[in-house]
């Protein structure tokens, strides 16, 4: 058994889980994306379940995206300020406008990474859709969070590959409405994203 996730307290589950199944790809995306999540959580504290850290740590994951927009004909543009969403026939997104005065033209379809504030200020108001605006109108920012990272020596006598990888702190007094504090020490992993003899320390605290 390699490094693993474990919680400083128990935390029980309520009713019977349920695996969610195939995924319709006959679904609105929000759906599918529902869908994943749901089988995901469903299995996520099933017997011999691991939650791990990818090797490379998260740049590998941005990588790997990067690798398959390009594999696809598609482009990647850094430092390009998006000022607005050019509306197109018939009130479609038909691209984006940058700062600077440069256009990016869209043949399908925009998607918008913003929050939700943001993406409906990018919009042009006269093509703004009604369930989007009541949406975002009542819809409220989470609490604020804190993310500490740091490299920190390791005892001697401790073995990195037997560090926990995830570690939860799930006492009702310290959960907040934007979750628990994690502990991760994702070099329990990976030993390449720290300089030798040193450990990578993420800590997450929700107020």
């Amino acid at each position: 058994q390699g490094p693993c996730s474990r919680c400083c307290c128990p935390a029980p589950h309520g009713g019977e889980v349920r695996p969610m199944g195939r995924i319709d790809s006959r679904a609105k995306a929000s759906s599918q994306v529902c869908q994943v999540l749901g089988s995901k959580t469903t299995t996520a504290g099933g017997s011999g379940t691991q939650l791990q850290w990818p090797r490379g740590g998260p740049q590998a994951i941005a990588d790997a995206l990067v690798r398959g927009l390009r594999k696809h004909g598609g482009k990647l543009l850094l430092n390009s300020h998006v000022t607005g969403v050019i509306e197109g026939p018939g009130g479609r997104a038909a691209g984006v406008q940058l700062k600077g005065g440069g256009q990016i033209t869209a043949t399908k379809a925009v998607v918008s990474n913003a929050s939700l504030w943001d993406t409906d200020r990018l919009v042009p108001e006269q093509a703004r859709l009604p369930d989007f605006e009541r949406q975002a109108s009542y819809s409220t920012p989470s609490d604020s969070f804190v993310h500490l990272h740091a490299v920190i020596d390791l005892p001697a006598h401790l073995d990195p590959q037997q560090l926990p990888v995830h570690t939860y702190y799930l006492a009702p007094e310290l959960v907040g409405d934007t979750g628990w504090p994690t502990l991760t020490i994702s070099t329990a992993i990976d030993s390449s994203l720290a300089p030798p003899g040193k450990q990578v320390l993420h800590a997450y605290m929700a107020e």
